[in-house]
Order: structure tokens, then C-alpha cells, then sequence
């Protein structure tokens, strides 16, 4: 693993939320720069684990990009997220998630892409350096 990584964690906070559009509502703030992570609760060694299958970010608006993914059949079931004040910031915060789940190799890991960087910019990927 990368040297940057080593000690990194998604950073999403600790708590949990299910991924209804009620919740949604209630807990986000309109019109906010962050980052999410869905995905479902697993049980491994007797503990109740946040498996995470997808992160995302928004430039704009957190509430309305974390919900978008209601309307399809979603095998997501929780979310977390985090809120920034740069695009920058959350970007930055995308690409080390991004990087530290395609360590993992599993099928269900839906990122496949690396994530674009914010409109009309010319930061780089912390990570890899790229400038998509």
C-alpha cells in the first residue's frame, strides 16, 4: 500500500445513517460541499462492520447527490458522509478513498473510474498525481 494511505481511513465519521430519503433529509444540509461513502452493514467476527461499495463527492450540494441513488434498485442500505468547505478539500478526500478501496479487489466495490477533478480547476491527485 501506498505510503500515504498506510495510516489513512475513509474519515467519514463514526456514525451510520440509512439510506432513506427521510434520513437524508433530516440529518443533511442543503446546498453543502462533501463526501459520502454507501453501502451495507456486514457481520464479521461478531462485530457489525460499514461495508462501504460506493463514495462519491459534491462540488454544490451533498443532499441532492446522495440521494439520486434512491431511485434505483440500490442494494445500499447506510451512508456516511462529511462535509468540506473547498472543492478542493473534498476532492483531495474522494481520490484517498478512492485509492485506498481499489486496494481492496472486490467485485462489489462499484468505483471504477478515478474521480474527476472539480470543474475549471488544476489540482492534482494527492495519490497518484494524475490531473483527470
Amino acid at each position: 500500500m501506498k505510503k500515504h494511505l498506510k495510516k489513512y481511513a475513509l474519515n467519514l465519521g463514526s456514525y451510520r445513517y440509512k439510506y432513506v430519503a427521510k434520513t437524508i433529509n433530516r440529518v443533511i444540509k442543503p446546498n453543502k460541499i462533501g463526501n459520502y461513502a454507501l453501502g451495507k452493514i456486514i457481520i464479521e467476527n461478531q462485530r457489525h462492520i460499514f461495508r462501504v461499495y460506493y463514495i462519491g463527492r459534491s462540488d454544490t450540494d451533498l443532499k441532492t447527490e446522495i440521494a439520486k441513488y434512491l431511485n434505483e434498485k440500490t442494494e445500499y442500505h447506510f451512508f456516511k458522509f462529511v462535509y468540506h468547505t473547498t472543492e478542493q478539500q473534498a476532492y483531495e478526500h474522494e481520490c484517498k478513498n478512492f485509492h485506498l478501496l481499489k486496494k481492496r479487489k472486490e467485485k462489489k466495490y462499484y468505483n471504477k473510474i478515478h474521480p474527476a477533478k472539480p470543474q475549471n480547476s488544476k489540482i492534482c491527485c494527492p495519490i497518484c498525481k494524475c490531473t483527470n
